[in-house]
């Protein structure tokens, strides 16, 4: 079935299981926060499942692929991950905005340098230059873009997901379309 306009909010997500005081392994190390699991429904690909932590003591988001629908593209992105970091003002967590591509047979993702090189439905998020989010910025980092998501606004998270590693992959391929 052919679908006109693509829409992250077409998405359909639901919360499974919250779990507070859980400890997590967050980048090498455990600590403490909130687990949260949900089922999200996609119309492109189908059926996923995300764990997300959420770290209390720095505010860190980790979202984590747990189950992808099946085929070839979505194994590739069982346990990938996005990190969701607090700006320096504190008022927004950002992640960089890369877009998965194949290269050489393998599923890399691209940082972007302009939103004209951004998918039309990754530029309905708010998206910054690297400088406007962190003091000091690696020099391999400047001239990059993030999105910005709220501290707490985990389905803007998970769609976010979906459409930079998911749909930019389908729409190369000409699947769907």
């Amino acid at each position: 079935m052919r679908r006109k306009s693509m829409d992250v909010k077409d998405i359909q997500l639901k919360l499974i299981e919250k779990r507070e005081d859980e400890p997590l392994k967050m980048v090498r190390k455990i600590t403490y926060g909130s687990l949260y699991i949900f089922e999200a429904a996609d119309f492109r690909t189908g059926k996923w499942r995300f764990r997300i932590q959420k770290e209390d003591s720095s505010n860190t988001v980790v979202v984590t692929a747990q189950e992808c629908p099946s085929g070839e593209l979505y194994a590739r992105l069982t346990g990938k991950s996005s990190v969701y970091t607090p700006t320096k003002d504190g008022l927004h967590l950002y992640t960089p905005l890369r877009i998965a591509h194949f290269k050489d047979g393998v599923l890399k993702r691209k940082f972007i340098n302009k939103i004209s090189e951004a998918p039309k439905y990754v530029r309905a998020y708010r998206v910054v230059p690297y400088e406007n989010v962190k003091e000091k910025v690696a020099p391999q980092r400047r001239a990059k873009l993030v999105v910005l998501v709220g501290h707490e606004d985990f389905e803007s998270m998970l769609r976010l997901f979906i459409a930079e590693n998911a749909w930019p992959v389908l729409e190369r391929e000409g699947s769907n379309d």
